[in-house]
């Protein structure tokens, strides 16, 4: 038998294998690899829609089509597009149905199908939207409640909701079945800062999400009714920090139970290897495989000179039976420790010892000194400058939106509350984040020392600080430094960080060295000496072109999963597993613990007249489609010769 990536009819043309199926001779082994292969490099324009140039009477300006999704049975075409606008198609006779203009109040982000004829749609005016498309005149229903702009939905079949999540860095359930005289039943089942995407896996177990700060959360075995007490008080920017830092975070380490592999419910991982010469900032895109065997984001690093195309297995891993045993002994230990400053704290207050205290009125939350902040020194370092961070935060203030109610909650410091009525199954303490602050000293409410404020070239760092960064009601000084922290580590070059590894420099209190003594002040032994390992995740890379940095470019897997489609520049680009365009799991050394290898180019093709920002393949015919920034969207289908 021959193997895959050795095959001597990886060239044989389509006629060919028609003729031996009317022969009636049985399929060879690479023969589906062959005729995809075939398909897919054949793909070439067929139609243009809303260009410019060839109908200039009447092109519709809707702007950019920043999203493309089909029906679930692939009868029906549905474009988001910039100037609040959606349209409708037929995708196989490339007719436009219809359009419904002032859809949203601003720029339409991203479309999800429920079934067959309701789909939704959300929005950067905060709002997400139902639509019946036997109806378009009237929305089904408006879902008011995120704070910032959404640019997400998914919708799980199992607990029949629909999932929502924007730069608010809050993930929203809507029960749309369950509707009530004050709206829809809701519930916020997960708030992170710096969340950028969320996707459900096909069979609904994993819930993916990119973040700002370069890596990505798997949550394996979701259980959405109970993910928002499961993760409450984890902040999964200061785990990283004390991952990077290799410095042990008491309110950090509390959470390693979250990664237990004997874990059954919400299961935290972070993936965070990526390839070489690419440090990621912002993973602004997220697909996943059909299969659910993998991920596919797109990010830009952290020198903004770059941009990156990542393939991440998210497969369940084989368990280790003695890292089972040392996470059982940990857990036991955990419980320990946790009783016994249980017993302190009573005793603390049966003798009057003030143990907490609140902010004085006046002062931000961020900056004002808690008992246990003044107990443990208090004293935190940034390494900026006063001035250059006021100046960066002015710079970069996210735009108000256009909601009267998000107005409200920024000026008044208002919790904001989805319409309807709120679920009493998951509760979430913790609130959204409030408008961007002005910092004018650190926590301890005191400058920052002149020596420590200059870098190496004598310049300052500019440091944004946003209203997804910043938690003023329920977040330590801990986790306000490690916000900022994290991401000032992540920029320095990699020698500093090195001969900085002993400190973290953003915090100096409340922070164990992981190669000190395995003992805490008061005597007793720390319970969790071991930070959790990220095990490598990576499969395949490919670097890509960066053109216009204000735009998100969204890749798409094939409906097979043997192709992705990446924009590229004015055009796009068709990438393969290998040259065989075999299945993931028929690739060469993908299960053999070898490294990560580059995606293979199986067409590029330059078809628009500006930059591509979207793709989609029909999940029912050989049918991709792109769309530019003009507006333009071009069907591709296979031209067989």
């Amino acid at each position: 038998m021959q193997t895959s990536g050795s095959t001597s009819n990886k060239f044989m043309p389509i006629h060919q294998w028609c003729g031996r199926r009317e022969r009636g001779l049985g399929p060879r082994f690479g023969d589906a690899d062959t005729i995809h292969r075939t398909i897919y490099r054949s793909l070439e324009p067929k139609k243009i829609w809303n260009d410019p140039g060839r109908f200039p009477g009447i092109v519709r300006d809707y702007g950019g089509a920043f999203n493309l999704e089909f029906s679930p049975d692939g009868t029906l075409l549905v474009a988001a597009c910039q100037k609040k606008s959606i349209v409708l198609f037929d995708p196989l006779t490339e007719i436009q149905i219809c359009a419904v203009k002032n859809a949203h109040t601003e720029c339409v982000n991203c479309i999800k199908f429920i079934d067959h004829q309701i789909f939704a749609t959300c929005s950067d005016d905060t709002t997400v939207a139902l639509w019946d498309i036997r109806n378009l005149t009237t929305k089904l229903r408006t879902l008011n409640g995120h704070s910032g702009w959404v640019k997400n939905i998914e919708y799980s079949k199992r607990d029949r909701m629909l999932l929502s999540s924007g730069f608010d860095g809050s993930v929203y359930g809507w029960e749309i079945n369950n509707y009530t005289e004050y709206g829809s039943v809701y519930r916020r089942v997960l708030h992170t800062s710096g969340l950028l995407r969320s996707r459900l896996s096909p069979d609904e177990s994993r819930l993916v999400l990119s973040m700002s700060s370069g890596y990505l959360i798997i949550i394996h075995d979701l259980d959405l009714a109970n993910l928002a007490g499961d993760l409450e008080g984890f902040y999964p920017n200061v785990y990283r920090l004390m991952q990077v830092g290799r410095q042990l975070i008491p309110m950090a380490a509390r959470f390693r139970h979250l990664f237990y592999s004997k874990r059954k419910k919400n299961r935290i991982e972070l993936v965070t290897d990526f390839p070489p010469n690419n440090n990621p900032e912002m993973i602004s895109s997220l697909a996943i495989h059909p299969q659910g065997w993998c991920t596919l984001t797109r990010n830009v690093s952290s020198d903004e000179m770059t941009e990156w195309s990542v393939v991440h297995d998210i497969q369940e891993l084989p368990h280790d039976e003695e890292s089972d045993e040392d996470e059982e002994e940990l857990a036991e230990r955990e419980q320990n420790r946790r009783e016994e400053d249980n017993d302190q704290a009573e005793e603390s207050s049966n003798s009057g010892v003030n143990v907490a205290r609140d902010p004085q009125p006046g002062t931000s939350g961020m900056s004002g000194r808690s008992a246990r902040g003044s107990e443990l020194g208090g004293m935190f370092r940034l390494n900026v400058t006063m001035r250059e961070m006021m100046s960066s935060v002015e710079s970069h203030r996210e735009p108000t939106v256009g909601s009267n109610e998000a107005n409200a909650n920024a000026e008044g410091n208002v919790d904001p509350q989805p319409s309807g009525s709120r679920s009493n199954l998951v509760t979430s303490r913790s609130s959204p984040p409030h408008e961007a602050q002005h910092v004018e000293a650190g926590p301890s409410g005191q400058q920052p020392p002149a020596a420590n404020v200059r870098r190496q070239n004598g310049r300052g760092r500019r440091v944004m600080i946003t209203r997804r960064n910043l938690r003023s009601e329920n977040a330590s000084t801990d986790v306000w430094a490690t916000e900022v922290t994290f991401r000032e580590r992540k920029n320095m070059p990699s020698p500093q960080v090195r001969n900085n590894r002993g400190q973290i420099y953003g915090i100096v209190s409340g922070v164990s060295s992981s190669a000190s003594t395995g003992y805490t002040g008061a005597g007793r032994k720390r319970a969790n000496e071991k930070i959790c390992k990220n095990v490598p995740r990576m499969l395949y890379y490919m670097q890509e072109t960066i053109t216009d940095q204000g735009f998100i470019r969204e890749s798409c897997f094939s409906p097979d999963g043997r192709i992705i489609c990446s924009p590229h520049d004015h055009g796009f680009r068709l990438l393969a597993f290998n040259e065989n365009c075999n299945e993931l799991q028929h690739a060469t050394g993908i299960w053999r613990n070898e490294k990560a290898q580059q995606l293979h180019e199986v067409k590029r093709k330059q078809c628009h007249s500006s930059l591509v920002v979207s793709s989609q393949f029909s999940p029912r015919f050989p049918l991709l489609v792109t769309g530019c920034l003009l507006g333009k969207i071009v069907w591709h289908q296979p031209a067989l010769y």
